[in-house]
């Protein structure tokens, strides 16, 4: 029994091993067959067509609105204000008289002055004919002109200190907050209320000293602030005469700002187009590949795969400016860049 037994443990052993050998065998052969299905079977790639393009470099920099004109109205002279013409907010003309004060003691000056200068006139015409006549000397009448004169310059000195008791918009514009009141007593420095000319507006922004010869050719700018997210096109009229401290040149724009969308004192978000060039050959950013060579693209042609090595120039957020390596209408990669290698055929599909 036992010599039956020891014969049965060998043969199931025996037939287990052939079984392994055999799983073996046919598992070689599918992984075999799946490697070679997988080796003939060609890679599918997105692919693009190279054309020419308009390119530029864009910058994007914080800039401040800053009105047209903007002033403290304040008088010329100290005194009692006897009339103020203006609203918080009211939008006036140039030459508007905003408020004017007490002149009482200079009109009373001015009248005084103004009586006495007929008597003069009269005085110095009775002089002339007793100089004429040999009757008066040359002395007495230049006495009598020089008095003339200084009537009149008193009479003008006057008028002008009373001009100065007048206080005019300088120029259109929107009255800010008021400051005083009528019966305020006012000096040179009181500020009556702030005044701005909303339209046009200013934008200032600075750019950094390497884009100082590319800001000269750029003619406009867009900018969005917080409340106007649709960008806005203003066109640049003016720079700074120097490069401040931090090696930046600051540079103002100017928006009609018709429909006053905006508001002194807001902050903007700047985006200047700068280094415009036409006919640019592009390829997308997603097709470049930096190596040891330097910067390359996959190139399809007849059918297979073929790296070449390129130079490029400005790069936009979707697009790279390719400046030598490759001409209008190469075909290039965009897809299974990591699988690709020379010489490898591939099927390919066109960006759409």
């Amino acid at each position: 029994m036992k010599k039956k037994s020891n014969l049965l443990f060998i043969i199931i052993s025996i037939i287990v091993i052939i079984a392994i050998i055999i799983f073996i065998i046919v598992k070689k052969s599918n992984t075999g067959n799946s490697s070679n299905a997988n080796r003939n079977r060609e890679l599918s790639i997105k692919v693009f067509v190279v054309d020419t393009l308009t390119m530029w470099e864009t910058i994007t920099r914080n800039g401040i609105l800053i009105a047209e004109e903007e002033t403290d109205l304040a008088f010329e002279t100290s005194g009692k204000i006897i009339e103020l013409n203006i609203k918080e907010g009211q939008r006036v003309s140039k030459g508007y008289l905003i408020a004017r004060l007490n002149d009482e003691v200079l009109q009373a000056q001015l009248a005084g002055y103004e009586a006495k200068l007929p008597l003069a006139e009269k005085k110095l015409q009775r002089q002339r004919i007793l100089v004429d006549q040999d009757a008066a000397s040359v002395e007495s009448l230049e006495e009598l002109e020089t008095e003339l004169n200084s009537l009149k310059a008193s009479i003008q000195l006057v008028k002008a200190q009373i001009k100065q008791t007048y206080l005019y918009a300088p120029f259109d514009g929107v009255i800010g907050l008021r400051n005083v009141s009528i019966g305020s007593f006012v000096s040179t420095s009181t500020s009556i209320a702030k005044m701005t000319q909303n339209s046009p507006l200013k934008i200032e922004f600075s750019i950094p000293n390497k884009y100082l010869s590319a800001i000269q050719n750029a003619k406009e700018i867009s900018f969005t602030t917080a409340n106007v997210q649709t960008p806005q096109m203003a066109t640049i009229y003016a720079y700074d005469s120097k490069v401040d401290d931090i090696n930046t040149l600051t540079v103002r724009a100017i928006y009609p700002n018709k429909d006053n969308l905006f508001m002194p004192g807001e902050f903007a978000s700047v985006v200047i187009e700068l280094n415009k060039q036409d006919g640019s050959l592009a390829v997308p950013n997603e097709a470049m590949t930096a190596t040891t060579e330097g910067n390359t693209v996959f190139q399809y042609k007849n059918g297979k795969i073929h790296t070449q090595v390129v130079k490029t120039g400005i790069r936009t957020d979707s697009l790279l400016q390719i400046t030598e390596g490759l001409k209008v209408g190469d075909t290039i990669a965009l897809s299974g860049l990591l699988q690709l290698q020379d010489g490898m055929k591939v099927n390919v599909y066109f960006e759409k």
